[in-house]
């Protein structure tokens, strides 16, 4: 059970962080480009291939036409693949869990080096 000093402090940290972390105003898929684009409150528009993040590599451009804000704003669904983006990771250039993000690394190394 959660105390009403816990919900309160919980509360206090919510409202900071999202008076100083952008999150996500609009979000939509471009199949033209294949990217997504994440319209965010600080007025900057976060844009990344598709095959950047985790859970929606492999996702055809219909299963992706399908996007859903969190109400915080801090995730961004695709329902249609059952994948979810966490906007402040996002912003600090993590796309998926450290597996992902290290594999996904080493396959750019080896592409440019091809």
């Amino acid at each position: 059970m959660v105390t009403q000093q816990e919900h309160d402090e919980a509360t206090v940290r919510s409202e900071r962080m999202l008076a100083t972390v952008p999150h996500a105003t609009r979000a939509c898929y471009d199949p033209v480009q294949d990217r997504v684009h994440i319209d965010l409150s600080s007025g900057f528009t976060l844009s990344f291939d598709r095959r950047r993040a985790q859970g929606i590599e492999h996702a055809t451009p219909e299963q992706l036409t399908e996007v859903a804000i969190s109400p915080s704003g801090y995730g961004v669904r695709f329902p249609r693949v059952d994948a979810d983006l966490w906007v402040p990771a996002m912003l600090e250039g993590v796309f998926g869990s450290k597996r992902w993000e290290a594999e996904w690394a080493a396959s750019q190394r080896s592409n440019e080096a091809a």
